[in-house]
């Protein structure tokens, strides 16, 4: 049983989504809170409009769509050994050529993420957890051929 910091009632562990990051790996808030906390910053911070709350069908801006494509072009366009490595990553565990592993450095359950010491061989990766993966970036910068 896990106390939610929101409703302040307690509920079953299955109740809480996973949360890599945090000390007991659940997020602090209960899977029906958290998805109200969204619906409300859908509503005020996105500008996306909800059809109802039982619904949960988001609407995208118009704006926002242009901005986030926008933001991809720019990041193709300055990192492009990064971005061609991370499709292959992609593509190679969606059709099973490359398996996600656990992270190696801690004993984190959490999603690993593929890590590249040089994007010019984007099937060679570590996995990481994000915590790590984060970390090893602030020690040591960008990979190789970035």
């Amino acid at each position: 049983m896990k106390i939610c910091s929101k409703c302040k009632l307690p509920k079953p562990l299955t109740e809480f989504h996973k949360c890599c990051s945090s000390y007991d790996g659940l997020q602090k808030y209960c899977k029906e809170c958290k998805s109200n906390v969204n619906i409300e910053y859908m509503k005020t911070e996105v500008g996306k409009e909800v059809k109802s709350k039982s619904d949960k069908k988001y609407k995208k801006s118009e704006l926002g769509k242009k901005s986030i494509d926008k933001d991809r072009k720019r990041y193709r366009q300055i990192y492009p050994n990064k971005y061609k490595a991370h499709m292959i990553v992609g593509t190679a565990l969606r059709n099973g050529t490359l398996i996600r592993k656990s992270c190696e450095i801690s004993s984190c359950t959490g999603k690993a993420e593929a890590h590249h010491d040089d994007y010019s061989k984007p099937l060679d990766v570590r996995w990481l957890c994000r915590k790590d993966h984060r970390q090893w970036h602030k020690e040591n910068g960008e990979g190789d051929n970035a």
